[in-house]
């Protein structure tokens, strides 16, 4: 029988809550809208009110983080040979809750940050260490293609899924010394790309 691992799930579930106690502190400085979305010039486009921003964000991502763990655990046919790597993606939303809450009230507060940098650093290193892991992952638990069962197939899959992902890494990290459009064309150049490797991995998985 399968069973979740109960210890990195309320780990990683409060990490995500956490930095309500931040919000809290400063929420009678905050303004009533905090901004929550920006375009790649770095203007506010969309706003919530601050108890949304403050409470609702986290709350959020904990639940999606809940229901990463869960469904991870329980369609891991590799849990023990995948531990390490199952790990690491655990612990890439409540990082990324982490940054952004505090990324968001900051501006929120009048520092001056620049959102897009600091989001496609952080997607940077992220893809990077994925890209590294995907290729060390037994079993189809990262890989999900219609059509494609075969582990020699998912394996030249995994491998060239983390050359991709290393590679986009790179550039999102790259793309901040730049001008925002760049930043804005190599997200829809990774989308095209993932596209088109689900297309290649079904041909492939036909194929055999």
């Amino acid at each position: 029988m399968k069973k979740i691992n109960l210890k990195i799930l309320i780990i990683t579930f409060l990490t995500c809550l956490f930095p309500i106690i931040l919000g809290v502190s400063v929420y009678d400085k905050l303004p009533d809208q905090v901004p929550i979305h920006f375009d790649i010039n770095n203007n506010p486009n969309n706003y919530a009110s601050k108890t949304f921003a403050v409470l609702g964000l986290p709350v959020i991502m904990s639940l999606i983080q809940l229901f990463l763990c869960v469904m991870t655990d329980l369609t891991d046919e590799n849990r023990e040979e995948n531990k390490q790597v199952s790990t690491i993606v655990k612990w890439v939303i409540p990082t990324i809750t982490i940054v952004l809450y505090i990324v968001t009230l900051g501006f929120a507060l009048g520092y001056n940050l620049d959102i897009r940098k600091i989001v496609m650093i952080l997607l940077g290193i992220w893809f990077i260490i994925m890209g590294i892991c995907f290729p060390k992952a037994k079993g189809r638990i990262y890989i999900h293609l219609p059509g494609v069962d075969d582990e020699e197939t998912l394996g030249k899959l995994a491998k060239l899924l983390g050359v991709v992902f290393i590679i986009y890494g790179a550039a999102f990290v790259i793309s901040t010394f730049l001008k925002p459009i760049v930043s804005a064309i190599l997200v829809v150049f990774f989308i095209i790309d993932m596209i088109a490797f689900s297309i290649y991995g079904y041909i492939k998985g036909k194929d055999k």
